[in-house]
């Protein structure tokens, strides 16, 4: 567990810089240029990254309750809405008129969906520190100013953002048993 922790810690000081200490990051960006602080963030959150992904492969079962049979349903719904979301983000469409945060919205639907199936210790810690890490992100980007979108795109925008989470969808379906252990659907 602690290699989860220590990769939670790494992952969200480095994200969580740029709101908690602005100034701290302005002196770094200084003193590293823009290329050597990009860089040297991109580096230090990967690193997080992967000692969150070996820290939840490794840490003990702790159950904390049982999940309801039916937060498996909501889990699938709401990682549909996470993936187009995600697209969103990407793609320009009149979803983007809803809100500035996207990505953040995204981030915040697949933590919740993950611990509407998952009631272990390292779930939640794992999942639930990205989801208040998105609303503090999401709190802080509203009071700097963030607005939506407010370009009108026509209606065939938001068939290829639901295309596009679709396909998407299906593929983390099938491969979810191969990059997360936990296989999805049975394929025989």
């Amino acid at each position: 567990m602690s290699w989860l922790v220590l990769g939670l810690g790494l992952f969200f000081a480095i994200h969580l810089l740029p709101i908690l200490a602005p100034a701290g990051r302005e002196q770094l960006r200084l003193r590293l240029g823009a290329q050597g602080y990009r860089g040297s963030f991109a580096l230090l959150a990967a690193i997080g990254l992967g000692l969150m992904i070996y820290g939840k492969s490794q840490a003990p079962f702790i159950n904390l309750w049982l999940p309801p049979l039916w937060g498996q349903h909501l889990t699938m719904l709401l990682m549909l809405l996470a993936l187009i979301s995600l697209v969103t983000m990407w793609l320009p469409s009149n979803l983007r008129r809803l809100s500035p945060h996207p990505l953040l919205w995204s981030v915040t639907l697949w933590g919740l969906a993950h611990l509407a199936s998952n009631g272990d210790l390292a779930s939640v810690l794992l999942f639930g520190s990205f989801v208040l890490y998105a609303q503090v992100a999401r709190l802080s980007q509203n009071r700097r100013g963030a607005q939506a979108s407010v370009r009108r795109c026509g209606l065939w925008r938001e068939l290829v953002v639901l295309g596009v989470a679709c396909l998407a969808y299906g593929a983390l379906l099938w491969g979810h048993g191969y990059f997360a252990g936990i296989p999805l659907i049975a394929l025989s």
